[in-house]
């Protein structure tokens, strides 16, 4: 057998795959003529694991899936036999099959069985084990999972005695066979242990093994911010990978290569971006490394006013991603990797629509790229894809008395599209993500800290500051009501606190906020809406001041909110204290048409994951989550959250805040009133009665909150207090000014 998996190797290296693959099938139709209950039976099995890896990782060199995919299954059936390593050998052969095909959810799922059958193997075999693990980390580098990727290259079973262990020039060839070459991630192997895997690969004559180590070199020197000493070694690896037709590493090695040379603004840097474009075309073209590629490849054009080129780069990296999505991952953190490159090819394609004029186009890449998740979602409870939406045609969904605000944070830059009659326009400002970041916390940190002289001077005059750089170059002249679209951290603003452009008022005090992801989430959930009832009609559940336990103080003010609810709603469900429990409210969410929740809550608390505090029934504590929230089924026309910080979450890349606001709007609820901070016991009483007052006299919700929020300014209450509720969702529901906004989707 060695003689054979020698001959095959080394057609292998000599590039003769035609001969490798039809040799390799019929060592296989032999394997499987052989009887399989004999004592031979694990023989045969790991001949056909070994025969199989070196034809699967044949096939890969030049992005041939169907055979890929093919082997790796040969591999998974013998390997399942044998058990252990070789099973889970067999699972990272199929997790890259998968990954070429841009399935990383399915890659994933793999690459984790496969780390389970090891971990429970005694001693795994730690070549096999290594390069699941660098494969499975780039997957996540991938995903934008890096604290996971780095946990899982730097937890490895210690080499058992007497088990393989490659010597150096074993290692180099082997890691190359599976390891998914990197793109940009992280090297961590130093230059110098590399240049001895390279060294030990030329004198072995394996110029694949040397051409990815000297890639790896080039890769580590230029993400240590030394474009011109990796510019040598990446050099000599497109020369050694080209030898050795080993397409999808000499096509990282042309990307890295091109960005050492964009970095020192040189000419070849287009050259070597075209060439790994066509090398992850041949072999990954539905591979996210794609993507990467596309953009870099649209950065230089761009950069060398090529802009035709530019954009078709572009255009084309962003249909591509929108391909794979639904097969990148499952959870939503998952998506962070491909996603922000997604929305750095947006963010550069906006700029070249503006620049050619087409601002109906740019409004339309502004939506396209923003709340995916939330569509996805909503678009699932109606039983359609989201593609399946009718359209948004943002340009034209105005009306005489509303004003969209739609904005996109770009790493490098912002937009906003700006709608009023016969104006559509977008505006390019200079502010980057982190610039906006800084801006929007050091106001809310101010105003947090109104109470004191400092607080208050300083909370102004960053809000003005803030303000003018939002709106400042709008007019808005007449508008009754302000539908802002929010991205990035312009979530954290509260835009009712906002001054008017004219510096003549709050922006809630002249028209009516609303805020929502996009024009087609908002057009989405009110598609699924309901005529609303009156009072009468009203289902309501009110919760407040769960018996929470000592670590959650009394807020008596929760309980007199119930109290007032039940004297002007009869019909209302009331849970207090020990009665306000998780499973008293998850009984009746489904059927209530109003909620009312006045409780503790926590945003982000030692990375906890959003939740409302309840009670566990015998004055302990119990939560319920954001994202238990979003499996629910919710049918309310409002959801009312009296409970500090329930409006905000984690950042979530083009989906905003993933907060316990989010979680009801995503359940089914039609609106959410909910707060950015805690407000005073006191003055979050008066706002709930004002605001239930207005509601119940025919105002819709949105309408009812600004009410609310006017008494309590004219009343002296300072900004930390009616600043801090937000309306989410289709706030102005039954309302004109909303039917103005949507008419043309």
């Amino acid at each position: 057998m060695d003689a054979m998996l020698e001959h095959l190797r080394a057609l292998r290296a000599a590039g003769r795959r035609d001969e490798l693959f039809a040799q390799t099938e019929l060592v296989l139709a032999l394997a499987e003529a052989f009887p399989a209950a004999t004592a031979q039976a694990s023989v045969k099995d790991m001949m056909i694991v070994v025969v199989a890896e070196n034809a699967a990782s044949a096939a890969r060199e030049v992005g041939d899936r169907e055979r890929l995919r093919h082997f790796a299954d040969e591999i998974v059936a013998a390997g399942r036999r044998v058990g252990g390593s070789f099973y889970a050998l067999g699972l990272g052969c199929r997790a890259l099959a998968h990954e070429l095909d841009g399935r990383l959810a399915a890659a994933a799922a793999d690459y984790v069985e496969a780390l389970a059958v090891l971990h429970d193997e005694r001693d795994p075999i730690p070549r096999i084990e290594q390069m699941i693990r660098l494969n499975y980390a780039d997957l996540l580098e991938l995903r934008g999972e890096q604290e996971s990727a780095r946990a899982v290259r730097g937890v490895r079973s210690p080499p058992a005695p007497g088990s393989l262990d490659p010597s150096p020039s074993d290692r180099a060839a082997s890691d190359d066979s599976l390891q998914v070459a990197v793109t940009m991630a992280t090297m961590e192997q130093a230059p110098d242990e590399l240049m001895d895997l390279k060294l030990a690969a030329l004198a072995k004559g394996d110029k694949r093994a040397a051409g990815v180590s000297a890639s790896n070199i080039g890769t580590a020197l230029f993400n240590g911010g030394q474009p011109a000493a990796a510019i040598p070694h990446l050099v000599e690896a497109r020369g050694l990978l080209r030898e050795a037709r080993e397409e999808e590493h000499l096509a990282v090695a042309c990307l890295n290569l091109g960005l050492a040379y964009a970095a020192l603004q040189a000419p070849e840097a287009i050259g070597c971006l075209t060439e790994a474009w066509a090398g992850i075309r041949t072999v990954a073209p539905r591979s996210p490394k794609a993507l990467k590629v596309l953009y870099a490849l649209a950065r230089q054009r761009y950069a060398t006013s090529d802009a035709r080129r530019a954009k078709a780069a572009l255009d084309r990296g962003i249909a591509l991603y929108e391909a794979i999505r639904p097969e990148v991952a499952v959870e939503e953190a998952e998506h962070e990797g491909t996603l922000e490159t997604y929305r750095l090819m947006l963010e550069l394609r906006i700029e070249l629509a503006m620049k050619d004029g087409w601002m109906d186009q740019a409004l339309e890449l502004i939506e396209r790229g923003k709340a995916r998740l939330w569509s996805e979602q909503l678009a699932a409870q109606h039983g359609t894809a989201a593609e399946e939406q009718r359209p948004v045609d943002a340009a034209s969904a105005t009306g005489p008395k509303a004003v969209m605000l739609n904005y996109f944070v770009g790493p490098n830059t912002t937009f906003v599209a700006y709608n009023k009659p016969g104006r559509p326009s977008v505006l390019q400002l200079d502010l980057t993500e982190r610039d906006l970041r800084q801006l929007t916390d050091r106001v809310t940190d101010h105003i947090l800290q109104w109470p004191s002289r400092s607080g208050a001077a300083a909370a102004e005059a960053w809000r003005l500051a803030l303000g003018t750089l939002l709106l400042g170059k709008l007019d808005m002249t007449g508008a009754k009501a302000v539908f802002v679209f929010p991205d990035g951290p312009l979530w954290d603003v509260p835009f009712t606190a906002m001054p008017t452009p004219d510096y003549t008022d709050y922006l809630g005090e002249a028209a009516t906020v609303i805020v929502a992801p996009t024009l087609r989430v908002l057009a989405q959930i009110q598609q699924r809406s309901k005529p609303l009832n009156g009072p009468a009609q009203w289902q309501m559940v009110a919760l407040g001041e769960p018996a929470a336990g000592p670590t959650h103080a009394p807020i008596p003010g929760t309980r007199r909110q119930i109290e007032w609810l039940q004297s002007v709603v009869p019909s209302t469900i009331p849970l207090v204290g020990q009665g306000a429990t998780r499973h008293a409210l998850l009984k009746h969410l489904p059927t209530a048409s109003h909620i009312h929740l006045a409780a503790h809550a926590q945003a982000r608390q030692h990375g906890d994951e959003p939740h409302l505090v309840l009670s566990d029934g015998d004055d302990g504590p119990d939560r319920l989550s954001a994202a238990e929230i979003t499996r629910m089924t919710v049918r309310a026309d409002l959801v009312f959250l009296s409970a500090c910080g329930t409006f905000t979450g984690r950042q979530s890349t083009g989906e905003g805040l993933a907060s316990v606001a989010r979680g009801f709007i995503l359940a089914g609820a039609r609106c959410v009133v909910a707060a950015a901070w805690p407000i005073p016991d006191a003055d979050a009483e008066r706002l709930v009665r004002d605001f239930y007052g207005a509601l119940m006299s025919g105002a819709s919700v949105a309408r009812a909150l600004c009410t609310a929020q006017r008494a309590a300014r004219r009343a002296g209450a300072d900004i930390r207090v009616w600043a801090s509720l937000q309306v989410l969702g289709d706030g102005l529901a039954d309302d004109d000014q909303l039917q103005l906004l949507l008419e043309e989707i």
